[in-house]
């Protein structure tokens, strides 16, 4: 039996260096797997990264009730084993649908316990890598989950099957200490984060059984958004958040689901035409996974999505031979939003793919998905995507005046150390004429000295001169002169 793929979830909205698809398919009649693929070249040692933590958290979770799947490396992806059960997510749900709150207290108390197992008590230590992902911790004795530590124990990353618990993702696994209290909080975090009336109402019963008290709930709620700024753009944070604080859901807008037709077309060099194409019908709850073939020769591939005013999301775009793959680019006659994320507002959608000289490529695949949408309410949604693309303008904006006031300012460093300089050697050579002017007065002084002995001596010897006239002897000889 051919390889089937059955879901498909893309984490497109993170950064380039961890986006990661991840897919659950089916090997055959009865067996599944799952594995993860790197989305963009910078994203490999990532994936490279989660199969280190598999290797350093298996010693852990061998125990009699508490496991991790299995992971295998491969080429290009990490394989793991398809575990079959409830997560503990939806055991949770189930019991508070129920109104069972000792069983949803029961299973909350053993997560608590098994956290609780796995960290030991001490005085916590503020590493640079710690703070650089989630901040500074004021919180100095705690209890703390060693390295390698695992964050992504949230309640639907385990799985529940005969009593025995399996970790099924650990992405976020770190190689340094980690508050065992943040653990426990995000875990309530993420669960509570599907605003559920249900979930929201038992926040207090989550807290009061993990012992969360206000003040450090405040810190780990801090570490939570530094961690989301960790993993998430900027702008893809804020998109984020905005659609979340808003409500606005996709799937609360688009027109329910049928069979889609996808009208493929080939350009020879001589432009689309009807004659080169043909209509792929597809059948999907929202993802469809489209394997085009490619005839020789053929330098431009069109996708026509539908023929009216559609949201597309184009998830993976590539072309793949029996030897190699690649990224397919494309351009379109949409709204381009990001992230693969498009908008017609007419009805004639196109996806256009260009192929390379030279190109000798089999296939195109392209997982997608297309919904026509509700167009009384395509207004709210364009809007609101007009103003995140206007805030991100003002954004590159204020970053251009920096830049140029960066740039003045470094100007007018330039020029205050010039004339630092100067002044340093106007300095000198005043010290250097201070010196000299000192060295000429002191002369000065020995030549006005000088003048002075020499009139003394002078009238010295006038007086001498004339006593010497005045003397018989002087005047006999004075007198015969």
């Amino acid at each position: 039996m051919r390889e089937e793929i059955i879901f498909t979830k893309y984490a497109s909205n993170r950064k380039e260096k961890f986006k990661v698809a991840t897919q659950i398919f089916k090997k055959n009649d009865i067996d599944f797997g799952v594995r993860k693929i790197p989305m963009c070249e910078s994203a490999k040692p990532y994936l490279r990264n989660i199969y280190n933590s598999y290797l350093k958290l298996k010693p852990l979770y061998e125990t009699e009730t508490i496991f991790i799947n299995q992971a295998i490396l491969q080429k290009d992806y990490i394989e793991f084993e398809y575990i079959n059960g409830q997560s503990l997510e939806d055991l949770l749900d189930k019991h508070l649908k129920e109104g069972d709150m000792d069983g949803f207290i029961d299973l909350l108390q053993q997560y608590y316990q098994y956290i609780k197992k796995i960290s030991v008590r001490k005085t916590f230590q503020n590493t640079e890598e710690f703070i650089q992902i989630f901040g500074l911790c004021t919180i100095k004795e705690m209890d703390i989950i060693p390295v390698p530590a695992n964050i992504d124990l949230i309640f639907s990353n385990i799985i529940v099957s005969n009593n025995i618990w399996t970790i099924i993702d650990y992405e976020w696994t770190f190689s340094f200490e980690i508050p065992m209290e943040y653990v426990l909080f995000r875990s309530m975090y993420v669960y509570l984060s599907e605003n559920s009336q249900l979930r929201t109402a038992a926040k207090e019963v989550i807290k009061e059984t993990f012992k969360l008290t206000g003040k450090s709930m405040t810190e780990y709620e801090f570490f939570e958004q530094n961690f989301q700024r960790y993993i998430y753009d900027e702008k893809e944070l804020f998109m984020k958040n905005n659609l979340q604080k808003n409500r606005y859901n996709f799937n609360e807008i688009l027109v329910g689901q049928k069979t889609q037709e996808f009208q493929i077309f080939f350009d020879f060099g001589y432009g689309f035409n009807e004659a080169n194409s043909y209509i792929l019908k597809q059948t999907a709850k929202n993802i469809y996974h489209l394997v085009i073939s490619i005839p020789e020769k053929t330098q431009k591939i069109r996708i026509d999505p539908g023929n009216d005013v559609c949201f597309v999301q184009i998830f993976h775009s590539f072309f793949y031979d029996s030897s190699n793959s690649k990224y397919a680019s494309y351009t379109t006659n949409g709204i381009t939003i990001d992230n693969g994320q498009i908008i017609y507002l007419h009805n004639d959608p196109q996806i256009i793919i260009n192929t390379e000289e030279n190109f000798n490529m089999e296939l195109l695949i392209v997982d997608c998905s297309v919904n026509m949408v509700d167009k009384s309410l395509l207004f709210t949604v364009t809007n609101m995507f007009q103003k995140l693309g206007q805030i991100e303008t003002d954004r590159l904006d204020m970053q251009n005046v920096n830049r140029e006031l960066n740039q003045d300012n470094q100007q007018l460093t330039d020029k205050y150390n010039k004339l630092l300089e100067k002044q340093k050697k106007d300095f000198m050579q005043i010290n250097e004429l201070s010196d000299k002017c000192i060295i000429l007065e002191d002369k000065i002084k020995i030549l006005s000295y000088e003048k002075e002995y020499i009139k003394n001596e002078s009238q010295i010897y006038k007086e001498k001169i004339e006593t010497v006239k005045n003397s018989p002897l002087g005047k006999i000889f004075f007198h015969k002169i």
